[in-house]
């Protein structure tokens, strides 16, 4: 019986090492790169949609405001769980109220509405309150 005799020598295999684990270290940080710049791109594209959004928004607001002044009709919307109220321009207008110094609440809102109305739009109010939601409601105002 014979005996083979293996000598490993470190040195030759150490760097045929080190060069795998930097290439699996490049294939790490090249995805880690791909995710970030994905990342990076989606991030400016919500910010883009968000923009044209805000825009749009921007618009109608100012369609919707022209068309009050045109027709002089006014608008206004209120957080039922606070007293938040807001008239838009052709509100403002249509009550003689000056934006500058006249504050909008639901009780000057309601003082606005004809008091044969004014039962009607509390119903209203006190359902939204219930339920949830959104309505609107037409009146006419004194």
């Amino acid at each position: 019986m014979g005996y083979v005799s293996v000598c490993v020598d470190r040195t030759e295999s150490a760097p045929q090492l080190d060069r795998t684990l930097f290439l699996v270290f490049l294939g790490f940080a090249g995805i880690v790169i791909l995710l970030a710049a994905c990342s990076l791109w989606l991030v400016r594209q919500y910010f883009k949609r968000q923009g044209d959004l805000e825009q749009n928004l921007r618009k109608v607001v100012s369609d919707l405001s022209s068309s009050d002044r045109r027709a002089n009709i006014g608008h206004w919307w209120s957080d039922i769980g606070s007293d938040k109220v807001h008239w838009s321009d052709g509100m403002f207008a249509v009550t003689d109220c000056d934006p500058e110094t006249f504050i909008p609440t639901k009780e000057t809102a309601l003082s606005c509405i004809v008091p044969a109305e004014r039962q009607n739009y509390q119903k209203t109010i006190s359902h939204l309150m219930e339920v949830g939601g959104d309505t609107s409601f037409e009146t006419k105002l004194i």
